[in-house]
């Protein structure tokens, strides 16, 4: 039907799966909130506010550690009057139409 060819074109440009926006939510410290995030088929770029360095290493740290993510960095951090500035990049793992992640067996 019409309904379910619109319904898979949509899924097919779906750019990031739902397990990876839930990696981010459940793996953000208390005291870190994210202003801006840009998504790409291929990577994730994140800009967001924390009340101390910490907090962001621990963020950068539990997104590690996340099984749906490739490469996570910090690439600046900034003092701004008593909170910190930072921006975070996330590669993705290439995955297969079965669900399977790319060069694995």
């Amino acid at each position: 039907s019409g309904l379910y060819a619109l319904d898979k074109y949509i899924d097919d440009r779906d750019t990031v799966n739902e397990s990876v926006l839930e990696a981010i939510r459940v793996n953000t410290p208390p005291g870190l909130f994210l202003d801006t995030m840009v998504m790409s088929r291929e990577n994730i770029k994140l800009e967001g506010k924390s009340k101390d360095k910490e907090s962001i290493a621990q963020f950068e740290h539990n997104l590690r550690e996340s099984e749906s993510l490739k490469k996570v960095f910090v690439s600046r951090i900034t003092d701004e009057n008593g909170h910190y500035s930072f921006y975070l990049d996330i590669d993705l793992k290439e995955e297969m139409p079965d669900g399977a992640e790319a060069g694995k067996k």
